[in-house]
């Protein structure tokens, strides 16, 4: 039986690299699972199953028109920064006339921390009965797709190298160094990534694709890809009939 994983997010690149990161640890933690076999073991999509995904921006609109709404406190508690507009996705998904068996939730922080907060108050009062992963990038998606990052020619390590001497610390390693400041920023998370891929998608992809997820785990500490993993591992990869933490 295929599974129907919602996932909530700014932009398409956000869904391509986090349900691309998705499906590598579903690949490495479902012992029977194959590549070929993905399409029909899970679905990822929107508000409908038609949808590739459900964007932030467009959830307050579509509440409206379901007239949802989500206000008051959590627990108690008054609402963090995303809480409310986490809470009106979470309750939009859960009337979708197409039922959801998770929900991923991926957002940059933007160098805000208290946008984790949100994301979590809204997920512990949620009451809808389906895991609800966090994918939160600190600052940037961008420091997830550079800690996949290994130079494959001359020219890739040549251009780490300047950047590590530019910078002062390796962008692959210490992406959490990095900022969301204005573009062409040298400290500007996108930026530092088209200087190494040359604005390739193609080459960018490869990152998530190919490298090592224990690599991904260990750079992506504290850019919120390591808790990212870990919660595809603990909370999806049981609906697909895996175990976390087995092979």
């Amino acid at each position: 039986m295929s599974r129907s994983f919602a996932v909530v997010c700014e932009a398409r690149a956000d869904e391509q690299t986090g349900c691309g990161l998705a499906d590598r640890v579903f690949l490495a933690k479902v012992g029977w699972l194959e590549l070929e076999m993905l399409t029909h073991c899970r679905q990822w999509r929107g508000f409908s199953a038609d949808d590739p995904h459900l964007l932030w921006r467009n959830v307050a609109s579509l509440a409206r028109a379901r007239k949802i709404r989500a206000h008051g406190h959590f627990q108690g508690e008054p609402g963090a920064p995303d809480s409310h507009v986490a809470r009106l996705a979470l309750l939009l998904l859960h009337g979708s006339a197409d039922p959801v068996d998770a929900v991923v939730l991926l957002r940059d922080d933007d160098g805000q921390a208290a946008r984790r907060t949100g994301l979590q108050q809204a997920r512990r009062t949620s009451g809808i009965g389906v895991p609800i992963v966090i994918g939160l990038a600190h600052p940037k998606r961008e420091c997830w797709v550079l800690a996949g990052f290994e130079p494959r020619n001359r020219r890739e390590q040549d251009c780490v190298d300047e950047l590590q001497k530019e910078l002062g610390f390796d962008p692959r390693q210490d992406a959490d160094r990095l900022n969301a400041a204005q573009s062409g920023h040298k400290r500007n998370a996108k930026h530092v990534l088209d200087q190494l891929t040359e604005s390739s998608w193609e080459r960018q992809a490869e990152c998530w694709q190919e490298a090592d997820l224990g690599l991904l785990k260990g750079r992506g500490a504290n850019t919120g890809l390591a808790d990212y993993l870990g919660e595809v591992e603990e909370r999806l990869v049981p609906l697909l009939g895996g175990q976390p933490g087995v092979s």
